[in-house]
Formats: structure tokens, C-alpha cells, sequence
């Protein structure tokens, strides 16, 4: 199920003003983290996490710095497992496995998309 696409900006309270004016959007939740600030928008029916590294240690920091915008289109998936038999049998690459208490992140090697990361957010309670 398609979850939101996360979009690396060097500006964030700009671009969700914009955003809101152009498209009615909401933003819904913004987060920050010690080396990013995140901000949740709504457009129509679509979420845009919208994130700003505010540090150089940060991951999204060499992203920002090359290319910015679409990084990563997320889906939510309910069995892990499954979806780990799908990721071997199709010979795809895992770039990294984060955990947190609310969810698992995997992300796939930026080939499948040609550069565009796909992450699968798997929750732990559902």
C-alpha cells in the first residue's frame, strides 16, 4: 500500500508555504531530529515528507548537496518476511534496515528506480 514520497529540500519552511498556497496542503506533522527537520504535508490525497538535513553527518546530507528533491516512494507492508522472500527472489539489493519501536524501514538499492530510493515500512503493531 502506497504510503508518502519524501522529497530532500534545502529550504523546508518555504517550500511547505508554497506548497500549501498552490495546492491547499496541509502540513499535518513536523518533526525535528537532532541533524534534520521534517515536515508531513498533505496534497490532495498524497503525503509529502518533506526533509531538510540540518547537519553534514546526516544521510540525507550528500543527497541535498548533489541533487535534491524526490529521494524515496514508501509503501506500507504488514509481513516482513514475506516481503524479504519477494526481495531475494527478485535478486533486489537492501541498501539499509533501520529499526525503531514503531516500525521497521527497508530500503532498497537506489537501482530499482534509477536513483529514486524504495522503502517498505513495516509496523510492529498494527
Amino acid at each position: 500500500m502506497f504510503d508518502h514520497v519524501g522529497i530532500v529540500v534545502s529550504e523546508l519552511d518555504e517550500l511547505v508555504k508554497k506548497l500549501s498556497r498552490l495546492f491547499e496542503g496541509v502540513e499535518v506533522k513536523r518533526e525535528n531530529f537532532g541533524d534534520m527537520a521534517v515536515s508531513f504535508v498533505q496534497v490532495g490525497g498524497i503525503t509529502l515528507e518533506i526533509i531538510r538535513p540540518t547537519s553534514e553527518s546526516n544521510r540525507y546530507w550528500p543527497y541535498v548537496e548533489k541533487r535534491r528533491g524526490i529521494h524515496h516512494i514508501a509503501f506500507k507492508v504488514k509481513n516482513k518476511d514475506e516481503l524479504l522472500r519477494k526481495i531475494e527472489n527478485l535478486g533486489l539489493r537492501i541498501s539499509s534496515v533501520i529499526e525503531t519501536k514503531e516500525y521497521t524501514l527497508i530500503n532498497l538499492d537506489r537501482d530499482l528506480l534509477e536513483g529514486v530510493e524504495v522503502q517498505f515500512i513495516v509496523p510492529k503493531t498494527l
